[in-house]
């Protein structure tokens, strides 16, 4: 009876292979359009048009299996970057200057499984910067709170297309340096801007997963403000 229970999503399974083989030889497509021109003009046998008609069945089948495995694999991506601003509370150092900061968003990109043990660090900067010997380092969680005695978080899971926000870089306005979001309160997290800009690329580990390393360019325009922006791969 449990091996028949299994059988019971067949209908949906011969859907969609159905589907895929008459888009594969009535669909358009390149293919498409020649198997009908060779149906019309070449005046095919009715063997050969089995044979046709098999070979496209096994097509459509990987084709199905295929549609649905890539919704199901799991897969990590940095899929937005965020900006956020907002002027310094007076009574506070730097009272009335603006501060701009930016943080990503982690995407699993999966529609039916979760990705388990995500870590996102800062893993190298261009140029180096000679005094911070810190590399790599986990970044900071957006609104992760160490007020409860177990510091910040260095890893979370992702839930099936569930994104999570990773504070990135901040900056005052007219600032020569920017702060990197990291976890370790004992390490320095200022880094000067560079007059070319600065690169700093970012690794995503996962469990059972290939690395992601994303590259990312931060600089200071003419007003004294912090710009970043993703990388073309």
């Amino acid at each position: 009876m449990k091996q028949l229970g299994k059988l019971l999503l067949m209908p949906d399974y011969f859907r969609a292979l159905a589907k895929e083989w008459f888009n594969i030889l009535f669909g358009e497509t390149l293919v498409g359009i020649g198997f009908l021109i060779w149906w019309a003009l070449g005046a095919p046998t009715n063997h050969a048009l089995v044979v046709v008609f098999v070979l496209a069945m096994f097509v459509a089948g990987y084709y199905a299996w295929r549609a649905d495995h890539l919704r199901l694999e799991t897969k990590i991506e940095i899929a937005q970057l965020h900006t956020q601003e907002w002027t310094i509370p007076q009574g506070s150092v730097n009272a009335g200057h603006l501060a701009r900061a930016y943080y990503f968003e982690v995407l699993n990109m999966s529609e039916g499984v979760t990705v388990e043990d995500v870590n996102v660090q800062l893993r190298s900067m261009v140029p180096g910067v000679s005094n911070l010997n810190w590399l790599p380092i986990h970044l900071r969680l957006k609104h992760d709170n160490p007020a409860n005695g177990k510091g910040y978080a260095r890893s979370f899971n992702l839930n099936p297309r569930e994104p999570r926000n990773v504070d990135f870089v901040t900056a005052l306005e007219g600032d020569n340096r920017f702060s990197v979001n990291h976890v370790a309160g004992w390490a320095n997290d200022k880094v000067p801007f560079e007059t070319g800009g600065n690169r700093l690329q970012v690794m995503v580990t996962a469990k059972n997963m290939p690395i992601l390393l994303v590259w990312f360019k931060v600089w200071r325009d003419e007003f004294g403000r912090i710009h970043c922006e993703i990388e073309k791969q």
